[in-house]
């Protein structure tokens, strides 16, 4: 498989990002939902969860944990974009973390 085709087919993933937990919604490359997730807002968890082989297409909103937590996910080999927090404006997490992972697409 040529790298083009990898890099279309990679798994993209929202994350909202609280002082306790992040929500993370993994999309295909298709954006239908594969999982979504929660997970405690610490470097052990992050690492635990996006420290495997496989590489992620990862988007974060901009904030308070946004710089240690870019700076942990570009350490693990993961493609990474901060997001304007005024471009998801949802409310629900659940709709802010998908709208989180749609915002490389638009």
């Amino acid at each position: 498989m040529s790298g083009a085709s990898s890099d279309q087919e990679k798994i993209t993933v929202g994350l909202d990002v609280s002082d306790k937990h992040v929500h993370a919604c993994f999309l295909d490359h298709q954006g239908n939902i594969v999982e979504e997730s929660r997970l405690a807002a610490t470097a052990v968890a992050l690492r635990r969860r996006f420290g495997g082989a496989e590489r992620y297409r990862v988007v974060i909103e901009a904030g308070l944990h946004s710089p240690w937590m870019s700076r942990l996910l570009l350490d693990l080999g993961h493609e990474l974009y901060v997001a304007n927090p005024r471009r998801t404006c949802e409310r629900s997490t659940r709709t802010r973390t998908r709208a989180i992972a749609w915002t490389p697409s638009t």
